[in-house]
């Protein structure tokens, strides 16, 4: 039905059987609202895809709906999404550019696994709370969200990877990195201008801050983690609003590369513990630090 520009409204039977709605099923219709069908497991990629009249999809409390794919609602006018416990992967740009999508919600009992690159880039989301089994957070996944303002994690989540430009321009105010997190890849808090507040949960698992992972943010304080090895290339560049930094103790910090805190507004550095190479430009420009410990 893709392009059939006069559809309005698909109804489904009661007892449909249907299983799939494939590839472009329902693309650039006219469609307003529809009910997806219990059986349904699949959502092809861009079935409803730049259905720009698209406000409203409803699915059965039982739904077994398991992926919904790449870019099935793209460009779509949806305001409110609640994604089915069965879903385990919310594919790439499955919501980029909605517009208007505001709130997504997802059950206690979600079996959701991956957030795939883009899924809800340039959304107007306004908070998410993501479910206890997401393992990544792709590239992208949150990118350019300018009304994201909040962030919630399952106190048990099993994220391990926050991905390039996962969260980057967003508008997040502060976060709570979960303790499994192993991995906070290049510019995945990139150009939050909000975000002043970054904690890590209990017994941390961090080992690497990436590439520009906060750079040009507003935090203004942060702990790093007794585990994490390596601070990578401009991890906090141009943070002019960050004023203290914290070390663990028992540190196992080896390396802090290149340009890591440049321009910021450090007043003092305190690293115990064994050695730690500094790479060049480190601490560049950082024009209120006057105290340097190890």
């Amino acid at each position: 039905f893709s392009q059939c520009q006069n559809i309005q409204r698909i109804d489904f039977t009661n007892d449909s059987e249907l299983q799939i709605i494939g590839n472009n099923s329902f693309s650039f219709t006219s469609l307003f609202m529809i009910s997806i069908p219990v059986h349904v497991v699949q959502i092809g990629r861009s079935a409803f895809r730049s259905c720009e009249n698209l406000q409203k999809v409803e699915f059965p409390q039982n739904s077994e709906l398991q992926e919904i794919c790449e870019s099935a609602f793209d460009s779509s006018s949806l305001e409110f999404m609640s994604i089915p416990s069965k879903v385990t992967k919310i594919g790439n740009s499955a919501f980029h550019s909605c517009q208007f999508l505001k709130s997504v919600e997802f059950s206690e009992n979600s079996e959701l696994q991956i957030i795939d690159k883009l899924a809800f880039a340039y959304s107007s989301i306004e908070t998410i709370s993501i479910p206890r089994h997401v393992k990544q957070i792709e590239e992208s996944a949150f990118s350019s969200c300018e009304y994201l303002k909040t962030i919630e994690f399952n106190p048990k989540s099993e994220l391990q990877i926050i991905k390039k430009n996962a969260f980057s321009s967003s508008s997040i105010e502060s976060i709570m990195i979960p303790s499994r997190v192993e991995q906070i890849d290049e510019s995945a808090f990139s150009s939050c201008d909000y975000l002043k507040t970054i904690e890590f949960g209990e017994n941390s698992e961090l080992k690497i801050i990436g590439e520009n992972a906060f750079s040009t943010s507003s935090i203004e304080s942060i702990f790093i983690p007794k585990g994490v090895i390596q601070i990578q290339k401009s991890a906090f560049y141009k943070c002019s609003n960050l004023k203290k930094v914290e070390f663990n103790p028992n540190s196992e910090l080896s390396v802090i590369c290149e340009s890591a805190f440049e321009c910021s507004s450090l007043e003092s550095i305190v690293i115990q513990g064994h050695s730690v190479k500094i790479l060049n430009k480190a601490f560049s420009l950082c024009e209120n630090l006057r105290t340097f410990e190890f």
